[in-house]
Parts: structure tokens; sequence; C-alpha cells
């Protein structure tokens, strides 16, 4: 996890914004406050790279602002839907299988939306190392995703 480390994403909230690592982002749960810079809506929504991943009512704190996370909104730019739990834990396993430095490029591609370029700023390396880095990355992750599958699948079987 040392690369999703160095990792921020810059969250965007109608109301003001914020930066966090990805990490961090990755800890959000209900409940969670997110400090803001400034003031205005009551409800508002919270935007990674433009792409709504959590709303929540606006809450002042001492002499700050913040947005208290109610709705998370676990779902990958044009996926039509929210994937089903078992669906979104093979995914999970998948990422998990290919090297942290891939898994993060493709996660902030694939799933944020993230533009080649961005994410090279990103990752600190140049664009045809983030181009070629996000290719490998797929080509892992379809390998590990279908391998888990397939292996979910033969234990379902087995246990008939």
């Amino acid at each position: 996890m040392d690369t999703l480390d160095r990792v921020s994403l810059d969250i965007q909230v109608v109301l003001g914004t914020s930066v966090m690592p990805v990490q961090q982002v990755l800890r959000l749960g209900r409940g969670a406050i997110i400090a803001l810079d400034a003031t205005a809506v009551v409800e508002v929504s919270i935007l990674a790279y433009n792409f709504p991943v959590a709303r929540g009512p606006r809450v002042v704190s001492g002499s700050g602002i913040a947005v208290e996370v109610k709705e998370l909104r676990p779902r990958m730019p044009d996926s039509g839907g929210i994937p089903e739990i078992a669906e979104r834990e093979l995914i999970r396993q998948a990422l998990a299988c290919i090297p942290e430095e891939y898994a993060v490029a493709l996660v902030l591609s694939a799933a944020q939306g993230v533009p080649y370029h961005e994410v090279a700023t990103i990752l600190g390396i140049s664009a045809n190392a983030a181009a070629t880095r996000i290719s490998r990355a797929k080509r892992m992750f379809v390998e590990a995703y279908q391998r888990l599958s397939r292996e979910g699948v033969e234990r379902q079987e087995n246990r008939r």
C-alpha cells in the first residue's frame, strides 16, 4: 500500500474542495467528516475527478465547515449500475492479485476516469509509462479476474 499513500485525489464538493490521499478516500465510511474550505449549501455531493463518490449534509464544526458522508456511491463510471456484492468482491480480489503500482494506475484510469496524462502526473511517471502501465494492468486484471471467476465456479460445482 506504499504507492497508495503517495497518491492524492482532488476531492470536489459543491461548496468547497479538499485534497486527500487515495488511502484516506478508500477508508471513508458512514459518518466520516471531510474538512472543506468554504460555506454555502446544506446537502452536497462529493466528487473525485468529477465522478460522484458520496453525498451528505454540510456540517459546521468549530470554525470550519465539513461534509458528513451519509451516502456512498461505489459505482464505476459507465458500469450501468452498482455491481452485485459478489461481483465487487471478485473485482477487489482481482485487483489485489496485481502489483500495487499497476492496480493504482488502473483504478485511477478505469474506475475514476482520470486521463492518462493526469495519471502520469499523480504517479510521477511519464505519460508513455502511464499508458503502458495501465495497458499492462488491464491485461493482468482480466487474467486474474477470469482465473478467480473460474475458481469460484469450480468451487460451487464441487459443493453440489
